[in-house]
């Protein structure tokens, strides 16, 4: 295969060289999630440097490819000659031009084989692109689930200590009724205290979060980001990839295994073309062009000019016998490195099955986790809202409160975890199958 010169850029090649101007607008004050994985994928310099490695490894296939095509050249020079004898002195001067054509009839295969593995070579370089941009989407999804559980955290923290006031100013104010202690005041204040710290910790996960996306989308680092949506439609997407079916790897799909399978075929290649080297090569050529010679000397006197025109045709057969063991070590030296790339292919193949395994199970078992973390956040609410009628009533004590509404800040915060967690286990399991795409339709 022969790459076309205007393809050596590709698509995606040709955007990235203007991507500064043309990538997707995103606005801090309302990111979405398609906003944010459109313009942190455009944004990515790895799939800048490996869309230009693509594109030179396309160009080496030309490269390689011709070797067999014709081969041009224009040679001219000049030369000059003294000759003396029988008591004669003969001086010359020449110049020539000669248009030269040669082609590479038949090498054993080299030429063959070599582009075979240059080929090879590029369609690993597209597979390591497209695992560059699943890799870079699989980071930009993590990028948002973290912020938005620090989000949702931030919330809960903020809630809670809204809360914690108001106990705070119930107790104080049954304090001065002469219906609560001194215990009960001192104790509310420690829990709106602690409800403070919480906020300030919260807050400081969120700005991290903060620059972390601001980072990742070109923005200073110091830009606010405002959080809009939530991740509902790609994680219906995600569950659809996914299934219910245990994960099947296919080396056609997942651009790792097709990355490291043409690696292997690449090797294999090399293999071939130090054993055809071992063969003889046959080439053609044709020259033509003029040849003027100026001379004197001898008896005759002055200068004399001859014109010529040269023109021949070569049939060239060249066979190596013996290069003192440097072909067959180049030999033993590929299937070597054949070898090696055969059992780097066996060993991709079990840690993606080993991490497909993994993700799988992680997305079975977060549905669970789910619905269990909002049941007790449910529960969790219904028992605060129990604890402070007894407490009002003067059933109960302000203590049962106070513990009552710190579980359901942390339940809160169990729950948005959850949540968080089944979104990173679906993106996950549908990067780890080598599917992960920005198309994704629910």
């Amino acid at each position: 295969m022969r790459w076309p010169t205007p393809f050596l850029c590709g698509a995606l090649l040709c955007s990235l060289t203007a991507q500064a101007h043309e990538c997707p607008d995103a606005q801090p004050a309302a990111l979405t999630l398609p906003a944010l994985l459109a313009r942190g994928l455009c944004l990515d310099p790895r799939l800048a440097q490996q869309g230009f490695e693509l594109a030179r490894t396309r160009g080496v296939v030309n490269e390689a490819a011709a070797a067999r095509a014709w081969q041009v050249s224009l040679q001219a020079g000049p030369s000059a000659s003294l000759q003396q004898g029988s008591g004669s002195t003969t001086r010359s001067a020449t110049g020539s031009a000669n248009l030269v054509v040669t082609r590479l009839l038949s090498d054993g295969g080299v030429t063959k084989f070599r582009t075979a593995q240059r080929e090879h070579e590029a369609v690993a370089a597209q597979a390591d692109l497209d695992a560059a941009r699943q890799d870079s989407l699989r980071e930009l999804a993590g990028a948002w689930s973290d912020a938005r559980e620090a989000q949702a955290v931030l919330m809960a923290a903020r809630s809670s200590l809204d809360a914690a006031r108001a106990i705070d100013e119930i107790a104080r104010a049954r304090f001065s009724a002469g219906s609560a202690t001194r215990v009960d005041v001192l104790s509310a204040t420690a829990s709106l205290a602690q409800a403070q710290r919480e906020v300030v910790t919260s807050e400081v996960a969120w700005h991290r979060r903060q620059v972390v996306l601001a980072e990742r989308l070109g923005w200073p680092a110091d830009t606010p980001v405002v959080l809009r949506g939530d991740e509902s439609a790609w994680l219906q997407s995600l569950a659809q990839q996914v299934g219910d079916a245990a994960p099947v790897l296919s080396s056609e799909q997942h651009p790792q295994l097709l990355a490291q399978g043409q690696r292997l075929q690449a090797r294999r290649a090399a293999l071939e073309v130090a054993r055809a080297e071992e063969g003889a090569t046959v080439s053609v050529s044709s020259g033509t062009g003029p040849n003027i010679t100026r001379s004197n000397g001898g008896l005759a006197p002055g200068f004399e000019t001859t014109h010529r025109w040269n023109s021949q045709v070569a049939l060239t057969w060249s066979m190596p016998l013996s290069d003192g063991g440097a072909r067959r070590s180049r030999v033993a030296q590929n299937q070597a490195q054949v070898d090696s790339a055969l059992a780097q292919e066996q060993m991709l193949l079990r840690n993606l099955r080993e991490a497909a395994w993994q993700q799988w199970t992680a997305w079975r078992g977060s549905a669970a986790e789910v619905s269990a973390s909002q049941a007790a956040l449910n529960a969790a609410v219904a028992a605060e809202g129990a604890q402070r009628g007894r407490y009002l009533a003067g059933a109960g004590t302000l203590a049962d409160w106070i513990g009552a509404q710190s579980d359901v800040g942390v339940r809160s915060r169990q729950a948005a975890a959850a949540e968080q967690a089944r979104f990173r286990a679906a993106v996950g399991t549908v990067h780890s199958l080598g599917r992960l795409t920005l198309d994704l339709q629910p």
